[in-house]
């Protein structure tokens, strides 16, 4: 079984996305941290599945 989640936390200036998942090989994870909150710029993410 695989479980994954994203947490979107603000540390300022920057919001951080933190990308965990867990399957048979363990525990993965991924930090992106976005634009600042100054930039008001939109943020895209496209992912495969």
């Amino acid at each position: 079984m695989t479980t994954g989640s994203l947490t979107v936390l603000f540390e300022d200036p920057f919001w951080i996305g933190l990308f965990e998942m867990i399957d048979q090989q363990g525990l993965r994870a991924c930090k992106v941290t976005f634009r600042t909150e100054q930039d008001r710029a939109e943020t895209t993410l496209k992912g495969r599945t």
